[in-house]
C-alpha cells in the first residue's frame, strides 16, 4: 500500500497501542537520559536534581543542552545560536515582506490596484515584520527573543504555505522550487534552533545561579539599565502591531467608488440544459422574446450514434418553435487515454477543460460546429470551455500527470490558436467563449504567463476567445440544506463577499484585457449562484455598514449593472435551470422569481433609469493582493529576482554574523586603536600660520 494512500488519523485510530507504544518509549528514554544526567552532575557537583528534571522533561534536547554545559561549550554554542536565529528572523522577515509588502507595492506602481486595495496587506507586512525585527532579530540574545525565532518560522511558513508550498508549480522555474523548499528547511531548522537557544539560554554561566529569585533580580537590573530602550521598543511594537490589525478592519474605510452603468443593451444568457420539455411553456416564450443564449452544461457525448441523434432532434425542436433562443455548447475536457485508433476508448469524455486535454476539446468543438452546419441548426451559435482543474481520475485511475507542465501549456496554446484560424476559415459564424477563474488575469504585468500554467488554463494567453467571461460567484450554498437556511446576510460577512468583488475582479479583467488587445470588447462575467446567500430571493441584503439593500434579486441586479459600468456586452447567470448539488439547492431565475423573471431583469439592467449611478463600498479585498503575490513570488527564482532575494540574504547574514560577541569585540579593539594611533599621529602634525 502507498504511503498517500494511507489516512494516518485514521490508522492511528484504529491501533491506539502504536501511540501508547510510542509515549511509553519516549517516556522511557527521558527517563534513562535523566538517570544518566543525574550521575554526571552530582559527580560535577552541578545541581543534578535540577538537572534531572530539566532532561526528563525535555529529552534529547535537555540532554545535548547539559552535555554542553558540561564541556563548558553552552555558552559560545548560545552565541552561535544566537546569530543563526538572526540568520533565521532575517530570512523570515525578507520573504514575508516580499509576499505581503513588496509586491503589493509593485502592483500600486504597475496601476493594477489602487493603494486602498494594498494598504491592508502592506500596513500588516509594516506592522508585523517591524515588530518581528525589534523582538526576534535585535533580541535575539535573550530569551524572549530566542522564543520569537522559533514563533517566527513557524508563523512564516504557516502564512506563506499556500503561497509558496501547498500548490505544485510543476519546477515551472527550477531555480524557485530549489529555492523555496531550501527556505522551507532553512525556516524549519533554525526555527527549531531558536527553540534550542530559548531553553539552552536559562543554564548558561552568565544565567545560572543557585540563588533563588536571581533571574528575577536580574530582570529588574537590566530594565533599569535599559530603561529607555525598553519603553521605546515596546512603544514601537505596540504601534506597528496596532497599525497592521486595526488596517485589517474594514469599518476603518469609509471610501465609495461610483458605478455608472453604460447606456446600451446587454444580451442575457444562462448556464442551463437544453431538455426541451424541462422548461413550461412560458419560459421557452419567455427566453425566446428576450433573445436569450443557453450555454447548456449536459452536453451530449456525440461519439455515441444515439446520443447524436438525440441531440440534432432537440435543437431541431427549439429552433423550429423558438427560434430566437440560441445555444452555445460547453465541451467538457475531452481528456487522451490512450492510442488505439478508437476514438471512444482513446478519449476520456467529462469534467472541466484543462491545457491536458485540449486536443480533444477542439476535436470534438469542431464535431459539434460541422454537425451544426450539416443539420441547419442556425440556434446553435458557438462553444464554450469551462476552464478549471483537471479530473482526479485522470492520475489515479489512468495515470496521467495533470500537474503543471510548461511544455504541455505551450503545447495548447498552439492548438487552442490553430483552432481559432480554423474558425475564422470554416464557421466565423461562431462565437467562441470560454469560462474560467480570475487569478489569470493578474499574470499580464512581469512578461510571463506562469499563472496560467499552474492553473492549466489557456485564457489571455491564446487568441481564441471572443468572450472571455470569468466565474464571479458572489452567491454560494451554505449553511442549512436544501436553501442556506437565512433571513438575512451582510456583504463582506462570513456568508459573502460585497459587490466590491465584482468591480475589483472585472476591473483586473479590464485592465489585462486592455493590455493584450488595447481594448476591453472581450469581457464578460458569470454571475451566480442564484437564490443563495447573497441572491437568495427572501434574505434581506446588507453592506458592511449596515445599510439595507433589499434583497436577493436588487443584488444580482445591482451585480449585473456593475458588469454594464465596465461594457460587458453579455450579462450571463448561474443558473437556468434548478440543480441540486451536495445536498444544497441552486436556485433557477425561473422558479426563484417566476415565469416573468426574463421581463423583470431585462428592465432592471436595460431600462429607463439603468444608467442612473450608484455606489459601493470598496472594502479592502485580500484576493487580489494573493494573486499578485503568487504570480511576482516566481520572478525570485529568476536572474533579477534572484540575485536581490540573495542579496538581502546575504546582508541579512553578515550583519548576523558581525553582531556575534567575539567578532563584535574585535571591531570595538580595532576601533579603538584606530582611534589611539589617530590621536598619536595627530600630536605630531605641526601647526603653521
Amino acid at each position: 500500500m502507498l504511503l498517500q494512500d494511507i489516512d494516518i488519523v485514521e490508522w492511528l485510530e484504529t491501533h491506539p497501542l502504536v501511540i501508547w507504544g510510542g509515549l511509553l518509549g519516549i517516556l522511557a528514554l527521558n527517563a534513562g537520559l535523566a538517570i544518566i544526567t543525574l550521575f554526571i552532575a552530582r559527580r560535577a557537583d552541578d545541581r543534578h536534581w535540577t538537572f534531572f528534571a530539566v532532561v526528563f522533561h525535555l529529552g534529547l534536547v535537555g540532554f545535548v543542552i547539559y552535555l554542553l554545559r558540561w564541556r563548558k561549550k553552552l555558552q559560545s554554542t548560545t552565541y552561535a545560536g544566537v546569530v543563526l536565529s538572526r540568520v533565521s528572523v532575517g530570512m523570515s522577515i525578507i520573504l514575508a515582506f516580499a509576499l505581503y509588502g513588496a509586491f503589493p507595492i509593485a502592483a500600486v506602481a504597475w496601476g493594477v490596484v489602487d493603494f486602498i486595495d494594498a494598504w491592508p496587506s502592506i500596513a500588516l507586512a509594516v506592522g508585523v515584520c517591524g515588530a518581528l525585527f525589534i523582538i526576534g532579530w535585535i533580541g535575539a540574545s535573550n530569551r524572549i527573543g530566542a522564543l520569537f525565532t522559533f514563533l517566527t518560522s513557524a508563523l512564516v511558513v504557516y502564512a506563506t504555505w499556500d503561497w509558496m508550498f501547498g500548490d505544485d508549480d510543476g519546477f515551472l522555474v527550477p531555480a524557485f522550487s530549489v529555492l523555496k523548499w531550501a527556505l522551507l528547511v532553512v525556516l524549519v531548522v533554525l526555527g527549531f534552533n531558536g527553540l534550542f537557544n530559548f531553553f539552552g539560554m536559562w543554564f548558561t554561566p552568565k544565567n545560572s545561579s543557585r540563588r533563588r529569585w536571581a533571574y528575577a533580580d536580574k530582570l529588574k537590573q537590566k530594565g533599569i539599565q535599559h530603561a529607555k530602550a525598553l519603553v521605546v521598543g515596546s512603544a514601537a511594537v505596540i504601534a506597528l502591531v496596532a497599525t497592521g490589525l486595526i488596517a485589517q478592519m474594514p469599518s476603518a474605510y469609509s471610501q465609495t467608488v461610483t458605478i455608472t452603468p453604460r447606456d446600451y443593451q446587454a444580451r442575457l444568457a444562462f448556464w442551463g440544459r437544453t431538455t426541451y420539455g424541462y422548461y413550461t411553456a412560458a419560459q421557452k416564450a419567455e427566453l425566446d422574446e428576450h433573445n436569450a443564449t443557453i450555454v447548456f452544461y449536459n452536453t451530449p457525448d456525440i461519439r455515441k450514434s444515439e446520443y447524436n441523434a438525440s441531440f440534432i432532434n432537440e435543437m431541431k425542436v427549439w429552433r423550429d418553435n423558438y427560434p430566437n433562443v440560441k445555444f452555445i455548447a460547453a465541451i467538457p475536457g475531452v481528456t487522451r487515454i490512450a492510442y488505439t485508433g478508437d476514438e471512444l476508448t482513446d478519449f476520456l469524455w467529462g469534467g472541466f477543460a484543462w491545457d491536458g486535454a485540449v486536443e480533444g476539446t477542439v476535436n470534438y468543438a469542431k464535431k459539434f460546429i460541422e454537425i451544426a452546419q450539416y443539420e441547419n441548426l442556425t440556434n446553435f451559435v458557438g462553444i464554450n470551455t469551462d476552464q478549471e482543474s483537471p479530473a482526479d481520475v485522470l492520475e489515479a485511475v489512468y495515470g496521467l500527470h495533470t500537474g503543471p507542465n510548461a511544455t504541455r501549456h505551450a503545447e495548447a496554446v498552439q492548438m487552442y490558436n490553430d483552432f481559432r484560424e480554423w474558425v475564422d476559415t470554416n464557421a466565423p459564424e461562431m462565437f467562441i467563449t470560454s469560462t474560467m477563474g480570475n487569478e489569470q488575469f493578474l499574470d499580464m504585468y512581469d512578461g510571463d504567463n506562469d499563472l496560467h500554467v499552474i492553473h492549466r488554463c489557456n485564457v489571455l494567453d491564446v487568441t481564441t476567445w471572443d468572450e472571455i467571461a470569468p466565474m464571479i460567484y458572489r452567491g454560494g450554498y451554505k449553511g442549512e440544506k436544501p436553501y442556506g437556511g437565512f433571513t438575512n446576510v451582510t456583504e463582506g460577512g462570513e456568508e459573502t463577499d460585497g459587490s466590491i468583488m465584482v468591480y475589483n475582479k472585472l476591473r483586473i479583467l479590464n485592465n489585462s484585457l486592455f493590455a493584450v488587445d488595447g481594448n476591453s470588447d472581450r469581457l464578460g462575467i458569470y454571475l451566480g449562484i442564484t437564490n443563495c446567500t447573497c441572491y437568495g430571493r427572501d434574505v434581506d441584503q446588507y453592506d458592511s455598514h449596515g445599510n439595507y439593500l433589499g434583497k436577493g434579486y436588487d443584488s444580482l441586479v445591482r451585480d449585473a449593472l456593475i458588469a454594464k459600468h465596465f461594457g460587458a456586452k453579455i450579462i450571463t447567470i448561474f443558473i437556468l435551470d434548478t440543480v441540486i448539488e451536495n445536498g444544497y439547492s441552486m436556485g433557477g431565475v425561473f422558479d426563484t422569481w417566476g415565469d416573468g423573471f426574463l421581463d423583470d431583469f431585462n428592465e432592471s439592467i436595460n431600462g429607463v433609469n439603468s444608467t442612473r449611478s450608484f455606489t459601493i463600498y470598496a472594502d479592502p479585498d485580500f484576493q487580489f493582493m494573493e494573486g499578485m503575490s503568487k504570480d511576482l513570488m516566481y520572478n525570485l527564482g529568476r536572474p533579477a529576482g534572484l540575485s536581490v532575494f540573495l542579496a538581502l540574504v546575504g546582508a541579512n547574514i553578515a550583519m548576523a554574523i558581525l553582531l556575534h560577541p567575539a567578532i563584535n569585540a574585535r571591531l570595538a579593539r580595532a576601533t579603538r586603536r584606530g582611534r589611539v594611533e589617530e590621536a598619536g599621529e595627530g600630536g605630531k602634525v605641526e601647526v603653521r600660520d
